[in-house]
């Protein structure tokens, strides 16, 4: 496009006139516009075509202006004259030409200048879809109280929910203005623990890689925090580094001020203001197995550090500052051996002293210098002695340094070897611990304490024609820890696996110790179930003083963490892994107790399916119900698969929440050469925050996902392993209490030297059953880039909601080169039809009938004694005490709450309102009983965002609980004692009452 005012000017009123040029000749286009106006699509009388009649000729001549550039005055003249043209059609119009010239404009700036847009709305001049210059006046007069009155409003930040009202109204056009401005602009979860009301943005320099880094995270604050204003964090920072002559040099500047607020009070900085540090570090380290210094022999006597490093600090925090210098050796290496020299050789044969260390200097203006790392010495001698069955190969003497005391340790390797048992024993000996107690010890000035050196492991193994296998013994005295892992095969066939794992040092110091046993068996001969399915393993688990860490689990399921519970293979070769595992997914967690067997369950000869399954009990309260389960599936021959499946799962049944939580992922899965990924969950909760969600890959894009939920990757396929050349299918479906949600997407990409192709499509639908209605997002897009930028885009964006009518939304963009060229759409096919009709029901009548069940009765005497025992009522009557709160519940629908459906059935008297009158004598309070009710099978005027955004039950008014008033004695204060009675016996009204 030339960059001639005049001709710029005509195509931008061309492009604000086609709309109206359109609906002049064509119906549906004049429909279309009535219903973007809210008006009545069939009140074609509202959109007379004879006063728009001349606006499809002002559109052709401002086409031509555009077209031919002119510049004279009479371009100018001619420009003005059909603005004039224009203008006198829509004031033919009334007041519906007021509207419209509104909806034009806005919708011209959304497609042409969605920037302007924002300023427009964030300078209140553009409010709901309207133009309002009306407020130009006071914008330029007092733009303070009218900014403060439209986005504040009366609550003015009063509330949390207001401030999250306020920044829906004001974070959005922020967010596009500073996205179009370059700025990295985040929101959701990942920004705040309210997200509803805070913006965080990012710019970011050298985005190869990005070492500068600055942006702000914005919160709105209201009167319940104590202040009413914004909260602005700064994030961001300088961090570079490179390499030179083998020296790594590294710059960085942090700041970080904490939350200041702006108010109307002015400005309230956080304690510690001011947080500025800047750190400098000069280090060499070993490169291609040289270390970083070394003096003497590489492989005799020497001295040799890995690493060496210098580094300098500056901080300042409020009005302290801080200067810290500081000198790293570490990875440092003191060793004696013979080496190259032959009588050293011929003397230390066999002998190696090393001593490790790690050794820094540190010195600062806050702390003056002091000296920190650790260092030992440690010499092996070669041994090599037999005394019978035992070798005692290698004699280690170590000395290293503890806080208090030094510990001297004499210790060996041993060897036993008995027919086919083996064991060995790493490093068992005595440990003297030498201290210098401020009073005299057992040697004068020092005390030497000995005893055992417990071993660092020991290794056991068997081989005989009835048994063979192994296993080892790992221990860490100082830490606690305990574990062993063995393997055992009997009879050649079947495999029994034993991992333990002891910890005598619980959480909080407690006494005791916690314990973790697994034990399996595999290989012996298949019990046959039916169906051909047979059980081909067993084992059990027992875990006490430790829980089972779901999250761990779920976190695990993409990369088969179950393998490491569920019979897993190898572990006498797998056992550091193996430990660290159980170890992370069952916790340490005082009183608890975990039990249960596991099963692996076989189909097809060989194995083709294979179900490995573990039940877990975890008592005492809360009590909870564990099930693990991986399923393999190997298709058409496990040595040579075509099909390959691998779906790890993981379902918790917690009975004091009132919670089922399910979760699988497929892993390490392929359908030929085509791999495939995804995730699933299902939660129900039926406690006091009830819920249902039922995922397959993921959610719409606009859903919030209950909280704990983790992210849920699409249910993929994916034609590579890697990124180049890409072919992926995602696909998704979730049903909710308010929603159902599907969506696929489908990408290929393809680069050869910074050449490529990149195109796919994709679609995000909601669906309502009952009265059927879909919403529809549908997107696709096809690019052709070089390495200087796209060659050639089309990007195609369609919304399509009905079938009542159907209603079609879109924009087209086609870029070559440097220029864009853009279309839209917006179609509606079909006339609103009246809603089905569905069938009545009588609500009060089903509400009355619910609160005659007995069933939804109950009487609790809470905190009060009862004082008497009341006897067993017969079975036709219900036991009240008089001092019992009664309360009668319903589920029918909410009371006190407009109801419009009642699910798919309508109410015989229409939307209404529905309560209890409830008439109690004296002394009996009335209060109302709460429910929750998925208010999305009450109501029609929720919309699809609404839906998403809503929770699956929200609590109203369900009931009714009567109590006495002030009555009864405090439960802490009722005492048990004998009463003695005096029975007397009446024979006539007229004569007194005898005893008996």
């Amino acid at each position: 496009m030339s960059g001639d005012v005049w001709t710029t000017l005509a195509a931008e009123v061309r492009d604000l006139t086609l709309p109206l040029a359109v609906a002049a000749q064509n119906e549906d286009a004049r429909r279309a516009l009535l219903i973007r106006l809210g008006r009545d699509p069939a009140d074609l009388s509202a959109l007379d075509p004879g006063a728009l009649a001349a606006v499809p000729t002002a559109a052709d001549a401002l086409t031509e202006l555009a077209e031919a550039g002119g510049r004279d005055l009479g371009a100018l003249a001619e420009l003005l004259a059909q603005v004039g043209e224009v203008a006198a059609a829509i004031d033919r119009l009334g007041d519906v030409g007021a509207e419209l010239l509104d909806v034009v404009v806005v919708e011209h700036l959304a497609r042409r200048h969605p920037v302007a847009l924002q300023v427009a709305r964030l300078l209140t001049l553009v409010e709901d879809g309207r133009i309002r210059l009306d407020r130009l006046i006071d914008l330029l007069t007092d733009p303070a109280r009218l900014l403060r009155d439209h986005f504040l409003g009366a609550d003015a930040l009063s509330t949390v929910d207001s401030a999250r009202a306020v920044a829906a109204r004001v974070f959005d056009p922020i967010g596009v203005l500073l996205a179009a401005s370059g700025a990295i602009v985040t929101t959701g979860s990942d920004v705040a623990a309210d997200p509803a009301r805070s913006l965080q943005f990012l710019y970011t320099l050298n985005v190869a890689e990005p070492s500068v880094r600055l942006g702000a995270l914005l919160r709105l604050l209201s009167g319940q925090e104590g202040v009413r204003g914004v909260g602005v964090t700064a994030i961001g920072g300088i961090a570079e580094s490179f390499e030179t002559r083998g020296l790594l040099i590294t710059l960085s500047v942090t700041a970080d001020p904490g939350e200041f607020v702006l108010s109307g009070d002015g400005v309230t900085l956080p304690p510690h203001a001011e947080h500025l540090t800047v750190e400098a570090s000069l280090a060499r380290r070993a490169q291609e197995g040289r270390p970083a210094l070394l003096v003497g022999s590489p492989t005799g006597t020497r001295l040799e550090i890995s690493r060496m490093a210098v580094s300098a600090r500056f901080e300042l925090r409020g009005d302290s500052r801080d200067v810290a210098l500081s000198i790293e050796l570490s990875g440092g290496l003191l060793a004696v051996t013979g080496g190259d020299d032959g009588f050293l050789g011929t003397v230390l044969s066999g002998v190696r002293i090393a001593a490790p260390f790690d050794i820094a200097f540190d010195w600062s203006l806050s702390k003056g210098f002091r000296m920190r790392g650790t260092s030992g010495l440690t010499v092996d001698i070669p041994v090599n002695a037999e005394l019978g069955p035992v070798r005692l190969g290698t004699l280690t003497l170590a000395v290293v340094p503890d806080p208090s005391a030094l510990l001297i340790d004499v210790a060996g390797s041993l060897s036993l070897r008995l027919g086919p048992f083996a064991a060995s024993v790493d490093r068992l000996g005595i440990r003297g611990v030498l201290s210098f107690p401020p009073r005299s010890g057992n040697l004068g000035f020092a005390q030497l304490d000995l005893g055992i050196r417990p071993p660092s492991g020991a290794g056991l193994a068997i081989d005989s024609p009835a048994v063979r296998g192994g296993g080892y013994l790992y221990f860490d005295p100082p830490a606690g820890r305990y574990a062993g892992v063995f393997e055992l095969t009997l009879l050649g066939t079947v495999s029994v696996k034993v991992v333990a794992l002891i910890t005598t040092r619980l959480p909080g110091g407690a006494d005791g110790f916690a314990l973790l046993l697994l034990i399996t068996a595999e290989g012996f001969t298949p019990v046959q179930l039916g169906l051909g399915f047979a059980l081909t393993g067993v084992g059990g688990l027992l875990a006490l003083n430790r829980t089972i860490d779901a999250d761990a689990v779920r976190d695990g399921l993409s990369s088969g963490v179950l393998d490491s519970v569920l019979f897993a293979k190898d572990p006498v070769a797998n056992a550091t892994q193996l430990l660290a595992t159980l170890d992370r997914i069952f916790p340490l967690a005082a009183d608890r107790l975990l039990i249960g067997p596991l099963a692996e369950i076989s189909w097809g000869t060989p194995a083709i399916v294979k179900i490995r399954l573990a039940l877990l009990l975890e008592v005492p309260q809360p009590l909870r119900v564990v099930l693990l389960a991986a399923l393999s599936l190997v298709l058409p021959d496990p040595d040579a698969p075509v099909v390959e499946v691998h779906v790890d799962a993981i379902g918790v049944l917690d009975l004091s929440r009132g919670e089922l939580a399910l979760d699988a992922s497929l892993h390490h899965s392929r359908l030929w050469r085509l791999t495939l990924s995804g995730d699933m969950a299902v939660r129900l909760n039926w406690g006091s925050d009830p819920l249902f969600v039922f995922s397959i890959g993921g959610f719409h894009p606009r859903f919030v996902p209950p909280k704990g939920l983790r992210r849920l990757e699409r249910l993929a396929v994916s034609l590579a392993t890697g990124d180049n050349p890409l072919v992926r299918l995602e696909l998704y479906l979730a049903l909710t209490t308010n929603t159902i949600q599907l969506g696929a997407r489908l990408q290929v990409r393809v680069v050869f030297g910074g050449f490529g192709i990149d195109g796919g499509g994709a679609f995000d639908a909601l669906v309502q059953w009952n009265p059927f209605g879909l919403d529809v997002a549908m997107q696709a897009w096809v690019r052709v880039f070089t390495p200087l930028g796209d060659l050639f885009a089309v990007r195609l964006a369609l919304q399509v909601t009905g079938p009542q009518p159907w209603h079609f939304a879109g924009r087209a963009a086609v870029q070559i080169l440097f220029w864009t060229f853009e279309a839209s759409v917006d179609l509606t096919i079909g006339d609103p039809q009246p809603p089905p009709v569905l069938d009545k029901v009588d609500v009060a009548a089903l509400i009355r009938k619910e609160l005659t069940e007995a069933g939804n009765w109950s009487a609790t005497l809470g905190g009060r004694a009862p004082g008497v025992t009341l006897a067993p009522p017969d079975a036709s009557a219900t036991l009240v005490h008089p001092l019992a709160t009664i309360t009668a519940r319903q589920r029918i629908a909410p009371l006190e709450t407009p109801i419009s459906r009642v699910g798919a059935l309508l109410p015989t008297e229409g939307t209404r309102t529905y309560g209890l009158v409830v008439t109690a004598p004296a002394g009996v309070d009335v209060r109302t009983a709460t429910e929750q009710y998925p208010l999305a099978q009450f109501t029609d005027d929720l919309d699809a965002e609404t839906k998403l955004r809503a929770p699956a039950v929200s609590p109203r008014p369900g009931g009714v609980t009567l109590a006495a008033a002030g009555a009864g004695v405090p439960l802490a204060l009722a005492v048990r004692t004998d009463l003695t009675y005096e029975t007397l016996e009446l024979t006539s009204l007229d004569a007194p009452a005898v005893p008996t």
